[in-house]
């Protein structure tokens, strides 16, 4: 029973982390245009970058 638990437990552990791996590339262009505009919203200047590089580690 507790095997059972622990390897559950394991599995759902391993997908997360793999889901937060994965999250910042599909999202990419979604966190780029609100990174953007929350950007443009407070400064006094209008704000433009070409490459971005999202990384959870």
């Amino acid at each position: 029973m507790v095997k059972k638990i622990l390897k559950g437990l394991g599995i759902f552990i391993l997908i997360f982390i793999i889901a937060l791996a994965v999250a910042p590339f599909i999202f990419k262009d979604k966190i780029k245009a609100l990174v953007l505009k929350s950007i443009n919203e407070n400064v006094d200047a209008k704000v433009a970058f070409e490459e971005v590089d999202l990384s959870l580690f």
